[in-house]
């Protein structure tokens, strides 16, 4: 029965993780496919998708540069997992499993609550035309990485 729990433990969170590793994507805004894992290049993307004017580019500059000062997320979902690993394969009992999954959870809202934070930061130096092309490229993205997550 402990191996099955265990067994049960690691495929939800290795279930779980592969949604929060995408959306992690940066700003979420990754329009490109998936090839800029720097947030710089990232940012350099979105204001040309974007036509961001030098004003917007000198404001949001500090946000992404605040957002990559403060760690790596999947750093930190690669420790957990390491965590998890050693703690199943040492025969780890319930709780010590439970303790390492809420740190996860506690990761990822942190993560998810900080997300939302520069998002909601850049979003506001946009203009209207800018939020709605924001808008039409998010979409466009979240159907692209729905058929690959459903197929």
């Amino acid at each position: 029965m402990k191996k099955a729990t265990k067994a049960i433990l690691l495929a939800g969170v290795l279930t779980l993780s592969v949604p929060v590793l995408a959306f992690r994507g940066g700003m979420g805004e990754d329009f490109d496919g998936g090839r800029h894992h720097d947030p710089m290049q990232k940012f350099e993307h979105m204001s040309l998708m974007l036509d961001l004017t030098d004003e917007q580019i000198a404001q949001v500059r500090p946000i992404i540069e605040k957002n990559m000062k403060s760690g790596s997320p999947r750093k930190e979902h690669r420790d957990v997992m390491r965590e998890l690993r050693e703690a199943v394969k040492n025969g780890a009992d319930q709780s010590e499993l439970n303790a390492i999954a809420d740190k996860a959870a506690r990761d990822v809202k942190e993560d998810i609550l900080k997300k939302a934070e520069i998002m909601a930061a850049v979003r506001d130096v946009l203009t209207d035309e800018q939020k709605q092309k924001l808008e039409k490229l998010s979409d466009f993205k979240e159907r692209k990485m729905s058929r690959f997550m459903h197929h």
